[in-house]
């Protein structure tokens, strides 16, 4: 596969203004920078890929994949409002070139949990997401 679904993701978050008005640049993909975890708790973002299953199988120059989106906040409420944002970002996203990956559509797999980060304790807020896209990058 030579396409970053996450990397497409976060710009997604990126270029959405109600989102950048709480987290300012603080999308990441894959984990928290350790810059950022030296300033945390507050509003932030992580994508990481999960596990969950392929709903297309073949040859197919397209795969499907769970992403989590990590959201953290200075409080639990603020943890829960970024989510709420992440969740209307991801839910208006309709077929899209992004950073040269073809994005078909992404949906809701499955609610959100909220509690605290098992690590550091900061506040948090879950969803789990399935995104099909073309796994060939499109010029």
């Amino acid at each position: 596969m030579s396409v970053d679904v996450i990397a497409a993701l976060r710009a997604v978050l990126l270029a959405d203004t109600d989102l950048a008005a709480v987290v300012g640049g603080r999308v990441f993909g894959k984990e928290l920078p350790r810059a950022e975890a030296d300033n945390q708790a507050r509003a932030a973002v992580v994508l990481q890929t999960s596990g969950g299953p392929n709903l297309l199988g073949g040859y197919v120059d397209h795969t499907s994949q769970r992403v989590d989106a990590r959201c953290y906040g200075s409080t639990p409420i603020e943890a829960d409002q970024v989510e709420g944002l992440v969740f209307d970002a991801f839910k208006q996203l309709r077929r899209t070139v992004q950073d040269n990956v073809l994005i078909h559509w992404i949906e809701d797999a499955g609610g959100f949990t909220s509690g605290r980060d098992a690590n550091a304790d900061w506040p948090l807020s879950v969803r789990s997401w399935q995104v099909l896209f073309a796994t060939t990058a499109v010029p």
